[in-house]
């Protein structure tokens, strides 16, 4: 496999395939590929198009990729047999085992050690999860296995139920954490490493005119 094309593979979170096979249009088979939006939908289809080459190059197929705009509806279309291979997220690859039966590919090296980032204001006093107590949340993708999932199971572990928050928000996957903090003042968020540069960068004060 050529390095650049290995380096797009190992980048996949979890690459999982269908229990299903591809279709075709008139003599060319078609790969469908969908992936979870963990950032920009539009930015993502731009980004794996050298993906898109190699899988078409080394397969022979037509691929077809679809970002949607959440991690259910990938889901979805993979339990309904309209996506052959998805790339998925922990707690989405096990909705996909339980409704297709899908089996995993290729999981990134850093997925092993994979972690969560709570964030908050500076002035906001909130030191522990303890001290979440009468503050507002904001969780990223409520299908995201960094944003939702694993936060809220460390926040119940400490005696935090999410659902007695102040008030409790939930992110359009690409538009990230940072941002949401930003329209709405919450009292803190959760969100996955490689979404703080994202955050920061969406949250950053426009340069003064020179």
């Amino acid at each position: 496999m050529p390095k650049k094309a290995c380096g797009f593979a190992i980048l996949l979170t979890l690459l999982a395939v269908s229990c299903q096979s591809g279709r075709t249009i008139g003599s060319q088979a078609v790969l469908r590929v969908a992936m979870i939006p963990s950032t920009d939908p539009g930015k993502i289809v731009r980004e794996s198009q050298l993906l898109v080459n190699y899988l078409e190059r080394e397969t022979g197929s037509r691929i077809e990729l679809v970002v949607p705009t959440n991690y259910a509806a990938v889901v979805e279309a993979i339990a309904n047999d309209r996506v052959d291979v998805a790339y998925l997220g922990g707690f989405t690859f096990v909705q996909a085992s339980q409704r297709a039966g899908v089996r995993p590919l290729v999981q990134r090296e850093r997925d092993q050690n994979f972690h969560s980032v709570f964030i908050t204001q500076p002035e906001s006093g909130i030191n522990s999860l303890a001290d979440l107590k009468r503050h507002s949340f904001a969780f990223g993708d409520v299908n995201s296995t960094s944003g939702h999932l694993m936060p809220a199971y460390y926040m119940r572990a400490a005696g935090i139920d999410p659902g007695d928050l102040t008030k409790t928000l939930y992110s359009a996957p690409w538009k990230g954490v940072g941002p949401q903090r930003e329209k709405t003042r919450p009292g803190t968020g959760s969100l996955h490493p490689v979404a703080i540069g994202a955050a920061a960068e969406a949250t950053k004060p426009p340069e003064p005119p020179v």
